[in-house]
């Protein structure tokens, strides 16, 4: 059985890359070897979420993949990030789409919460992100967000802990675990995140989502997630997608370029179009629910 330690560097080590390790696992579950982890315990709940067998008891044993991670960067995302794992392993597995899996009691407050908008639209905003780089300017997102509810929407942005940045949007809420945040993900209309964790649970979810996209090379991160949605400005500097690699430089550390210049009233734009696709090929039954 392939064992993929996770715990032994710092690449493909964050909530976003267990989410893509995840759709490879998922692929290796019906052969005799399927994959299975040695990660930590914040990450080892993401990979629970999606039925993978994964351990966050510490351990030196496995297969670290994190070097994949300098060829792809060498290589300037040239490819899908998958691609450039699944060639560490030795696999030519397909990905595979894993599914989440939510407790009773997860779903009844997912459920209960979403009641609390009467509208037929729920766009959740996920505004925060480690990693300046990725990261949206907060002006924007508290733009889009007043935005929205001018436009009779509902929106709430969900934040990992208190911030005070995004202290005068519509509605806010934070401090909620890994699961609730999904099962109510799973209930969204769509998703609003920076390149970062949640818009991959949110895209594996199949829910729509919108990623500000700046520096990396969405089809490199998210060209297995039909759902993701990578945004850059109408006419991007010739910055946009380096992933990392030259123009890249000091001043990038504290902000992209190409994502200041992807204006507010743009990703209203696409919210709004893809608000009206979804009206008319709402599903019959939430995302999240597993069938057997």
């Amino acid at each position: 059985m392939p064992l993929i330690n996770t715990t032994l560097g710092s690449s493909y080590a964050g909530i976003g890359d267990v989410v893509s390790l995840a759709w490879i696992a998922e692929g290796t579950r019906d052969t005799p070897d399927p994959i299975s982890f040695v990660t930590s315990p914040a990450n080892a709940v993401v990979l629970n979420l999606f039925g993978q067998n994964a351990t966050d008891q510490p351990s030196t044993d496995g297969i670290y993949v994190g070097d994949a991670y300098a060829t792809e960067l060498a290589e300037g995302g040239a490819r899908l990030r998958l691609d450039y794992i699944r060639d560490k392993l030795g696999l030519n597995t397909p990905y595979k789409r894993p599914r989440a899996h939510f407790p009773p009691e997860i779903q009844e407050w997912a459920e209960q919460t979403r009641r609390g908008f009467p509208e037929d639209d729920l766009v959740l905003l996920f505004p925060q992100t480690f990693w300046k780089p990725r990261a949206w300017p907060d002006p924007y997102w508290v733009e889009l967000a007043w935005w929205l509810k001018k436009r009779n929407l509902a929106v709430l942005a969900m934040l990992s802990h208190e911030d005070p940045r995004f202290n005068n949007l519509p509605n806010f809420m934070w401090g909620f675990d890994l699961h609730r945040v999904a099962a109510l993900m799973s209930l969204a209309s769509l998703v609003v995140g920076n390149d970062s964790g949640p818009a991959h649970i949110s895209g594996t979810l199949g829910v729509p989502t919108i990623v500000p996209s700046g520096p990396t090379r969405a089809e490199c991160v998210f060209g297995h997630i039909p759902e993701v949605i990578a945004l850059t400005n109408d006419e991007p500097p010739d910055c946009a997608g380096c992933h990392f690699k030259p123009p890249f430089r000091a001043a990038c550390d504290q902000g992209c370029q190409a994502l200041y210049a992807l204006k507010p009233h743009t990703v209203l734009g696409r919210v709004i179009s893809e608000l009206a696709l979804i009206s008319v090929r709402r599903p019959a039954a939430p995302a999240w629910l597993a069938t057997e």
